[in-house]
């Protein structure tokens, strides 16, 4: 049997920096037998070759665990870029939807606004229309009933003359704009010219 103290004392010696050989040149002026120091070396040697074995599966979890380490976070790196994408195509969708709303709603007023003032043209032009046309009627009705003279035809070519100028400038103002001012004046002489017809009818 090996002493448990023999084999502390190599442990130290060996810790120390000693070479077996050397350890075993001092144990053998001890009076140690030397079958009993290679039966210590023997065993130091098996511990020390466990040990070592032991380590091996330790190092291998360590390994596990620092792969696993590597592994986690690259899938959370990769679910904070897949999320960041997500986010983006989201604000993209955002921003087209925005402008697509913002370039649409300009487009709509606009149509709406052009149909309403197309809706006001067409009524006016109906007002200009019934206006002159009643002039048309009434001139041709009483030159028809009248007496023939120049005076009387010069009157009513003026008065036919003041009602079609009337249309005319009536469309050519939305076409234009430069013409209103005629326009302007024509519908006045239509309206005097209308009242006056209209008066002279119930004399």
């Amino acid at each position: 049997m090996v002493d448990s103290q023999l084999l502390d004392y190599i442990n130290k010696e060996i810790s120390k920096g000693f070479s077996l050989d050397q350890i075993k040149q001092m144990l053998l002026q001890y009076n140690y037998p030397e079958q009993t120091i290679m039966e210590a070396f023997a065993l130091i040697q098996q511990s020390s070759q466990q040990t070592q074995q032991s380590s091996v599966p330790i190092q291998q979890s360590e390994q596990q665990t620092v792969q696993s380490d590597v592994q986690s976070g690259q899938q959370t790196v990769q679910s904070e870029q897949q999320l960041q994408q997500t986010q983006q195509q989201t604000s993209q969708e955002q921003t087209s939807q925005t402008a697509a709303q913002t370039t649409t709603t300009p487009a709509g007023q606009q149509a709406a606004q052009t149909n309403l003032l197309s809706k006001m043209q067409k009524a006016s032009l109906h007002y200009v229309y019934l206006l002159s046309g009643l002039i048309l009627v009434i001139v041709i009705i009483q030159f028809i009933t009248s007496s023939f003279s120049v005076p009387n035809l010069i009157k009513s070519l003026v008065f036919l003359f003041i009602a079609v100028m009337t249309i005319v400038y009536a469309k050519q103002r939305f076409v234009k704009p430069r013409l209103i001012l005629f326009y302007r004046i024509f519908l006045v002489l239509d309206i005097i010219v209308l009242i006056g017809l209209i008066i002279a009818m119930f004399k």
